[in-house]
């Protein structure tokens, strides 16, 4: 686990915004399965020793200790997609959590791939502390996932990269909301608007609508493959649901850093879709977090690039497994 805290400074006016960051088959016959199944599940108990003990020594702050842990060439890729190496990545943990007291957390793994000597790793940490925030003693709780990718060495595993999903951030027992500029606040409600539409479309089916708001030059980043689509692609992928009528969804703007004509925006789209025909349609509820980029033109705000990180979902009342990008398989 680590608690940070970063610093944005646009046209002169600070805006402190406190993030918590992370601590942090296809085989032959049954005995071959069950091989896999065994490193699976020994990869998993091990990763989750090391974490335990990562989460310990910040705790204690050794940070010593707590850098044993990281490979030589880590990096970290925070919410808003800028990425440090491993030297920036400690200098600037040391300096976070020196400011935090009484930290508690814990990190647990909800899901887990193994491939030969690497595993991808969805975690996920829930903690408190008190921290300072504009010269006070302020109470912090978070509640967040990351992606992580794990290397087995000789020395056991150790974490290689890392990227943050989703966040949820409680400051004196409230949701953390930023302190925003005049030029960022109304960016946020234009780009909230064109959310709005967008999603206003898909509910109702209007594919003419829904292709206006997207630009020729527009790229999409699936969680599954994490290779880039097109804008035709893009509206050709979701064919299905501009073809009808039906379903509930809104989109809702988490968190934005607003730099002249660029945005990086943070948000979750939640929908609900019936599925199938007669007595076969079951509803799909589902919550994805995305990260994307828009940018200011003569026109208004447009998307330039979606990247979908994280999402669950319920089919006919069963939870599916989770879905969440990989870290390195995008721009």
């Amino acid at each position: 686990m680590c608690l940070s805290r970063r610093e944005f400074t646009w046209r002169g006016r600070r805006m402190v915004a406190v993030w918590v960051a992370c601590l942090i088959a296809g085989a032959f016959g049954a005995p071959a399965i069950a091989m896999a199944q065994d490193d699976k599940e020994t990869a998993k108990k091990e990763i989750q020793a090391v974490l335990d003990q990562s989460t310990k020594s910040l705790t204690s702050k050794d940070y010593e200790a707590y850098g044993k842990n990281l490979t030589s060439d880590y990096r970290r890729t925070d919410y808003f997609g800028d990425t440090m190496d491993r030297e920036k990545s400690l200098a600037d943990l040391k300096s976070q959590v020196d400011a935090a007291q009484g930290i508690e957390s814990t990190s647990t793994i909800e899901a887990l791939n193994v491939k030969g000597d690497e595993a991808t790793v969805l975690v996920r940490t829930k903690g408190k502390a008190t921290t300072k925030l504009e010269d006070k003693d302020t109470p912090l709780t978070w509640d967040q996932r990351d992606v992580q990718i794990w290397t087995r060495t000789a020395d056991g595993w150790r974490l290689k990269e890392s990227m943050g999903l989703t966040q949820s951030m409680m400051v004196n027992d409230k949701p953390y909301t930023p302190k925003l500029t005049d030029e960022e606040a109304a960016a946020r409600t234009a780009i909230q608007s064109v959310y709005n539409a967008l999603v206003r479309a898909v509910v109702e089916g209007d594919s003419e609508s829904f292709g206006k708001l997207i630009p020729a030059d527009f790229t999409v980043y699936p969680i599954q493959t994490g290779a880039a689509q097109n804008r035709e692609q893009f509206i050709a992928s979701i064919k299905d649901q501009l073809s009808h009528k039906g379903g509930v969804a809104d989109f809702k703007l988490e968190n934005a850093v607003v730099k002249g004509d660029t945005a990086i925006v943070l948000g979750t789209l939640r929908f609900e879709q019936p599925q199938g025909n007669g007595n076969d349609t079951q509803k799909t509820t589902a919550v994805m977090w995305e990260r994307d980029v828009w940018k200011k033109t003569d026109k208004g705000w447009v998307p330039v690039e979606f990247h979908p990180l994280f999402r669950e979902q319920t089919v006919g009342g069963k939870v599916q497994p989770a879905i969440f990008a990989t870290p390195g398989r995008r721009a």
